[in-house]
This record gives C-alpha cells, structure tokens and sequence, in this order.
C-alpha cells in the first residue's frame, strides 16, 4: 500500500495551544524499509531531541492485523439481486513500533549519534480543509462523495482512529461492485486528511501545512 505525504506550504498565522516547536533548519527525509516516507525535525529547546512530522495515513488494522473495513450488501434474500450497501472504512496515522526504532537507527546514524526520536509533533487540524477530504473526478470518486453519511474529524494525534460511513443505493452498488470484481479496476479517487504544525524559522514561528492521501484503490483492495 502506497503513502503519500506533501508538505503543501508555510502560512504565517498563530498557533493556540501548547506544542512542541521544531525547528526548520536541520529537517531530514527518510524512507523507511517498507517505504513509508518519514521527515523528521529537530526539536527547537530540547539538543539531540527529534521529532516526526504527521505521516503514514493508511486504512486501520485491529489486533489481528486485519483491515477495519466492512462492506454490507442490502438485499431481499441470498439469491435476489443487490439493492444497496454501507460501507464503514477506519483510518489512521503513525508510524508503529518497529518503524519507530528504524527511524531512530536512522537519525543515529545519518543526522545525530545521540538523538532521540520523542514521537510525533504536535499537529492540528486544518480548519481550512476540515475532515476527511474525497478527491477525484471520475464515477467512483462522486458515488463516494454521494453517499457518504458521516465522517469523523481528523485525527491530531499519531494512532487515532478516523471513521467514515456510506449508504449506496442499487446503482452505485453496482458501480462498486464492477470495481471489485476487476483486480485491475482504476479510479483517481483518494481519501485526504490535512494537518498543521508548527515549525519555527530563522525569522518567526510559522504554521507547515501537510496533506496525506489514501487511494481507493487501496481500500478495494482489502474490500475484495
């Protein structure tokens, strides 16, 4: 499953709250063995201390390392044709224990022989773009964007949990359905969520705004 991180742009607007301040300068990339794509900063008041950006938005697994996803088809009796569904999909963000300590080698040996990696920084919402953005412009992306029912607020902090809900009526399903019947089935339909942090330049503490993204085709996927 593929990931993608975009470090949009810096807008210069206040930040409430406590967080942790990184700084900009000494900022590094690193792409995991499993190719999770991780920036980390160093912490603006704490020496050898690090911090992680938001990344790693994916579809939820439980404890039995299965996909928290569910797809219900609504019909009359086993063998009548599908008259509808809901879909309930679970996302998060973060990086896991054994990416953690990978990353920490990685700071160690290429930026810090001392630094620590402390977790994630402290985000917000994007107030601009709330919630779990649907993009895209082909069929599947608008039956999506039709049929969503509800959809919870982006999760701030690193493993919460993010839930969206959708009803489909007959046509859609079948739309749907033709998608998972061929492993092969594309759409340029993504799940994006957008976050802010706090990163402090040279100048002035200014506001980095980062988006992730999750395919649908991803979500098929483990749907099938």
């Amino acid at each position: 499953m593929k990931h993608f991180l975009h470090i949009l742009y810096f807008a210069c607007l206040s930040f409430s709250g406590t967080a942790q301040t990184v700084t900009f300068e000494g900022a590094q990339a690193f792409v995991l063995k499993d190719q999770t794509r991780v920036v980390v900063f160093p912490a603006k008041d704490c020496e050898h201390c690090f911090y992680y950006i938001p990344t790693h938005f994916r579809i939820s697994f439980n404890e039995s390392k299965q996909p928290e996803v569910s797809l219900l088809k609504i019909s009359e009796s086993e063998n009548d044709p599908v008259t509808g569904g809901f879909l309930h999909v679970l996302f998060t963000w973060g990086i896991d224990g054994t990416q953690d300590t990978e990353l920490q080698e990685l700071i160690r040996s290429n930026t810090d022989s001392l630094g620590v990696l402390l977790g994630a920084t402290t985000a917000e919402n994007d107030t601009t773009l709330p919630g779990i953005q649907i993009k895209g412009k082909d069929e599947l992306s608008n039956i999506l964007r039709a049929g969503l029912k509800s959809s919870s607020g982006v999760a701030t902090t690193p493993g919460g949990k993010m839930a969206m809900s959708f009803r489909f009526d007959e046509a859609q399903m079948k739309v749907l359905q033709d998608a998972l019947d061929h492993t092969g089935a594309k759409s340029d339909a993504v799940f994006e969520i957008n976050l802010v942090v706090l990163v402090q330049t040279d100048r002035m503490q200014q506001r980095l705004k980062i988006s992730q993204q999750v395919k649908l085709t991803d979500l098929l996927h483990w749907l099938r």
